[in-house]
């Protein structure tokens, strides 16, 4: 019968490491330094082993980082904007693309603090996937998803100046920051 030692001696050959000479059931210990420094080993009770390629410091950093450039890309953010049907407050809020069609995601009225349900992907309220499309459908209303019927006075401060000249009764300043005659051009990388 082969000790555990002998067992991963036979298989290391199989790999491609050499073995130098027989090993022995009496001195299997003398082995180990020989091809302990190519692989680590480890045992189980099955007696299988496994090999794995350490990888030096320099690789190991050129693979976790790569420069891909200096550009800046913000997540994809959606906006809406409603009224809330107990207290007659109107609002505009913020989400990301991701929350809206992959997680679930619920608006706090500024008014009354109640909780609006906008999309249920989770199934934590629904046993469907739900969003407010779905709901607005349900009872008869539609939902717009495009700006065509966006006003300025709904849209978010912190967004005035990014989505502001979409609004049909957009200020002129802000109309005119909607310039699509300039050909814009990224940064130069050259220094």
């Amino acid at each position: 019968m082969m000790n555990r030692f002998g067992l991963v001696v036979r298989n290391a050959a199989k790999n491609g490491i050499r073995i130098i000479r027989p090993v022995t059931k009496s001195s299997p210990e003398i082995y180990r330094p020989l091809f302990s420094h190519l692989v680590r080993t480890t045992y189980n009770t099955r007696g299988f082993h496994a090999s794995v390629r350490k990888l030096d410091e320099a690789e190991d950093a050129a693979a976790k980082f790569k420069n891909l450039g200096s550009m800046k890309v913000d997540k994809p953010m959606l906006m809406i904007a409603f009224t809330c049907k107990k207290c007659n407050t109107r609002s505009s809020h913020t989400m990301s693309k991701q929350a809206y069609t992959k997680g679930t995601v619920l608006i706090k009225c500024p008014g009354c603090d109640n909780r609006h349900l906008i999309a249920d992907h989770l199934k934590i309220f629904n046993d469907n996937h739900i969003t407010i499309e779905d709901i607005m459908k349900a009872e008869g209303e539609s939902v717009s998803l495009t700006t065509d019927d966006l006003a300025f006075e709904d849209i978010p401060d912190s967004l005035k100046n990014v989505i502001g000249h979409y609004a049909k009764d957009a200020p002129e300043e802000m109309k005119k920051k909607l310039d699509n005659e300039k050909v814009h051009h990224l940064p130069s990388t050259e220094k």
